[in-house]
């Protein structure tokens, strides 16, 4: 049987913009945040992510940029 290694990522709410007043690269950390949790579960040898709550900030289909889905 294969051993499960799950790495568990809270509520990242990433958006194209920052939210409310915050005037810092909201965005830009975010992504830095979530290569980290790709480069942690690389050394770590993990076969399975569980996201615990909300990826995107704004839940509309159209205010999320193609661009920040890639």
């Amino acid at each position: 049987m294969q051993r499960v290694k799950l790495l568990t990522i809270g509520d990242v709410h990433i958006c194209d913009r920052s939210p409310g007043k915050r005037r810092d690269g909201y965005r830009e950390a975010i992504l830095a945040k979530l290569e980290e949790c790709v480069k942690i579960a690389r050394e770590n040898d993990v076969t399975h992510v569980l996201f615990l709550g909300d990826i995107f900030h704004v839940k509309v289909a159209n205010r999320v940029s193609h661009k920040l889905v890639q």
